[in-house]
């Protein structure tokens, strides 16, 4: 079984405590279950744990693919579960004419290749280091010095190129792996983006996330509603919201406010949802 989720907003729609959970749920029904973060950015500064994270392992890995990794017990080769990754830094206003954030500022990124063997690429834009805030410089300067294979100098420019170019092939040359060795494979999408790549799309079912609720669609009926409007633009810029008001949910499942512990908010409503589609 194939399951994408996809979230509403753009940050903290919920969509890894739902993958989470979901995952330990088929977990406990002994079912052979991977997850999987085609793509995934993250923030050098907002989620600096992933810094020190990625200079452990000497691979660039994100806080969410890290936990889904750590999830399923494959941290190991957590560069198949997350072939794309993306580090987002902000800008020092002295060195940038007054601005501090810029969409898509890439520090450092990887691409993970699966074609015929895993062969994991990282990339440096000095560009960007140059431009950060000092100490946070110097932080990425380090994590730069120990990622393996050693990252490859280029242009943000250069890199935003390559994320366009190559990132959803890529990742669908890991996902088709990944297929191979599970049961269930459970796919989450970044930010509010309808799908994370092409091959993602390929699901029994997709799960769209927002606060306090959990929208059941039937992946066929997805699929055909992102192939229409993707005709129109790039897949890519398609938002969750923009497919959704072409489409009926199979069905609506309610989640409870919690003060903590996120992914116990979706143990019920992940019940609720697996009744209906095992």
């Amino acid at each position: 079984m194939r399951l994408l989720i996809v979230g509403y907003l753009e940050v903290d729609s919920g969509k890894t405590s739902l993958a989470l959970s979901l995952v330990r749920a088929l977990k406990a029904r002994r079912r052979l279950v991977l997850a999987a973060k085609p793509v995934a950015g993250h923030s050098a500064w907002h989620q600096y744990r992933t810094v020190i994270n990625s200079r452990r392992l000497g691979l660039l890995v994100g806080e969410d693919a890290y936990r889904l990794a750590e999830e399923v017990g494959m941290l190991d080769r957590v560069q198949l579960l997350n072939p794309v990754d993306v580090l987002i830094a902000p800008m020092d206003p002295a060195k940038a004419g007054g601005l501090v954030e810029e969409p898509l500022n890439i520090a450092l990124m990887r691409v993970t290749s699966c074609a015929e063997r895993l062969k994991v690429a990282h990339f440096l834009c000095e560009d960007v280091i140059e431009r950060a805030p000092l100490l946070l410089a110097h932080e990425l300067i380090e994590v730069a010095r120990s990622l393996r294979p050693a990252p490859h100098k280029l242009s943000l420019l250069e890199a935003r190129e390559i994320l366009e170019r190559e990132a959803g092939a890529r990742a669908d040359e890991c996902l088709k792996l990944l297929e191979r060795e599970c049961e269930d494979l459970v796919v989450e999408s970044f930010n509010n983006a309808a799908a994370p790549t092409p091959r993602s799309l390929e699901a029994d079912y997709v799960l769209a996330v927002a606060p306090g609720r959990i929208d059941l669609f039937e992946g066929s009926e997805y699929k055909e509603a992102v192939s229409v409007l993707a005709s129109l633009g790039m897949l890519t810029k398609l938002t969750v919201g923009e497919v959704s008001k072409y489409l009926k949910p199979l069905h609506t499942a309610w989640v409870r406010p919690v003060a903590e512990s996120f992914e116990e908010a979706y143990r019920e409503p992940v019940e609720e949802l697996l009744r209906r589609i095992l």
